[in-house]
């Protein structure tokens, strides 16, 4: 569980999340002095060193504090499932700042021309969330050789410096998540900052590293899902006991029982 300390400062911090599409300084350093964006590191890399049902229990309480908060923590520790992908090296280089955290995207939406020393690469990656902030960016992209295209795909990683962080996240919901799409333009990226997520470089992982990639992404975005909307519903019924004299339209009574029954909390009606 948060501490009631911690919960205080993310609610407290809500709205401004919300205004400014990000998190807040102070909210940003508070996230790297609890580890919240290193779960799944371990600990001489700074990390907390996480079973997947522990950090499940953080990404709960975190977005059940503020819901974009929440989708940061998770995606911020999701990308440590990087680690063994990555070289020893490279690895405990780019893990290890208090401030390391990743965003990118999975979209083969870049081309990278192979060349003796690495790759050159340009592409354009949309939603990638937490790019405000990011340390890293992790982009997958189609390998060209000899001015032909291949069926081989890796992810690259880009350094902030190398990257234009386009400003156009603006949803309905998860607003604070600074989604923003990023483009590259002939980054020159070395052999040893490129990675397949089904190779293995290193043994520096957890056993939570031993799970498929693609079957967390999937349990972590469910849990998420579910945790909007037991928040959702607890808002509700917060309403509904302050202002329990008034008429409660029937739309909105059915709109908030479907999400009870998403979110598997109808005992609480």
């Amino acid at each position: 569980m948060l501490s009631e300390d911690l919960s205080k400062i993310i609610r407290t911090a809500s709205p401004e999340i919300e205004q400014r599409g990000t998190l807040p300084e102070g909210l940003l350093q508070v996230a790297y002095e609890e580890q919240l964006f290193k779960l799944f590191l371990p600990k001489e890399l700074g990390g907390r060193a996480l079973s997947l049902p522990e950090a499940a229990r953080v990404f709960q309480d975190t977005s059940f504090e503020d819901g974009s908060f929440g989708w940061l923590t998770t995606i911020g520790s999701g990308g440590n499932l990087f680690l063994e992908n990555m070289t020893k090296t490279q690895a405990k280089e780019l893990y290890s700042p208090v401030n390391a955290v990743i965003a990118g995207s999975g979209y083969a939406t870049g081309v990278a021309h192979a060349y003796q020393d690495g790759y050159h690469v340009t592409g354009e990656w949309r939603y990638c969330s937490g790019a405000p902030y990011a340390s890293m960016f992790t982009a997958n992209t189609i390998i060209w050789r000899d001015g032909q295209e291949t069926e081989e795909m890796r992810a690259c990683i880009f350094m902030p410096d190398q990257v234009e962080v386009i400003e156009d996240w603006n949803a309905f919901g998860l607003k604070g998540t600074g989604s923003h799409t990023i483009r590259v333009k002939g980054a020159f990226v070395p052999h040893d900052r490129t990675f397949s997520i089904v190779e293995t470089q290193n043994t520096l992982g957890l056993p939570v590293h031993s799970f498929p990639f693609v079957s967390i992404r999937s349990i972590f975005t469910s849990l998420i899902c579910r945790c909007l909307s037991r928040t959702r519903c607890t808002i509700f019924r917060r309403s509904l006991f302050v202002h329990r004299t008034r008429k409660v339209p029937l739309e909105c009574r059915k709109d908030c029982w479907n999400s009870a029954v998403t979110a598997g909390t109808t005992n609480t009606f």
